[in-house]
């Protein structure tokens, strides 16, 4: 069982990230800043860290500055970032700094355990299972001991807007989709019995138009693009709205509650959207 330490001031994003490691047979250790994650690792010996980039006090790139420096057996623990940045610059100094890998948010669940099975196998004995769970002293041995810098085929083609990850896709949400999601030709994207295209700005379910408002439209054209994804509430409203999140989340539940019922009128039987309570929103 590996011990994997998430750092992550988002509460929400904390516990989802704690449930998904734990279903993967992990046993997460949380801090929700920087200053917290020094505290602890100074104290235990992890064999992994994900580790946001923007955090209060600290940011994650000076906490992974300080672990890179240590002359401690912490420092060649592998780091995975988690980043909502996804300009080159940023990208490369994060690596230049000692990440070993970045993905970014909104991520896609399966991509990140996979990415952290690599990391794991990569210091450890090659199956993925952590070997750790001593203090930072050594007394009980971690099985990290490559630091394999070399970023697995990173997660940073995406954007702000979410449509980050392996999928590509820009804001129009294009790219090939996953889970019931496809696209078979250009501007077209295919989910269960819903067709949208982006070009001829229309939505057909079961061949029948759905009537979408500009804003319903763009909802849809972002979650469809990347059916997997759970999409945080603010990525959502910035990059439909084009404005800054100011933490009233009516606007998009309104939006929400009549994309679904459009479509329900039209396919009762098929769910199409699912809430991620305390999260944001994903294709069902």
């Amino acid at each position: 069982m590996a011990q994997i330490l998430v750092v992550e001031d988002d509460a929400d994003i904390a516990n989802m990230l704690s449930v998904l490691l734990t279903s993967d047979g992990h046993e997460p250790h949380v801090a929700y800043s920087g200053s917290e994650a020094l505290l602890l690792l100074q104290r235990q010996r992890f064999d992994l860290i994900l580790l946001d980039l923007m955090l209060p006090g600290r940011s994650g790139l000076e906490v992974l500055g300080e672990l890179r420096a240590a002359k401690a057996t912490q420092e060649a623990t592998p780091v995975i970032m988690l980043t909502a940045v996804t300009d080159k610059e940023t990208v490369v100094r994060l690596l230049g700094a000692g990440a070993n890998d970045y993905i970014t948010k909104p991520f896609d669940n399966v991509e990140l355990l996979a990415r952290v099975r690599v990391q794991l196998r990569a210091a450890g004995d090659g199956d993925g299972d952590g070997l750790s769970g001593g203090n930072a002293d050594g007394d009980s041995g971690s099985g990290g001991t490559q630091r394999g810098r070399t970023p697995l085929c990173h997660g940073g083609s995406g954007s702000r807007d979410g449509s980050g990850g392996s999928s590509g896709g820009g804001r129009d949400g294009g790219g090939a989709s996953g889970d019931g999601g496809e696209r078979n030709a250009p501007g077209l994207l295919r989910y269960k019995n819903l067709l949208l295209d982006t070009e001829a700005f229309s939505a057909l379910v079961d061949g029948r138009p759905a009537g979408l408002s500009k804003t319903e439209f763009s909802i849809l054209r972002l979650l469809m693009g990347n059916p997997r994804k759970v999409f945080i509430k603010d990525r959502l409203y910035e990059s439909v709205w084009g404005g800054r999140f100011m933490g009233d989340d009516n606007t998009i539940n309104v939006h929400i509650s009549k994309l679904r019922a459009k479509l329900a009128a039209l396919d009762p039987d098929t769910d199409y959207i699912t809430t991620v309570w305390g999260i944001g929103f994903k294709m069902s």
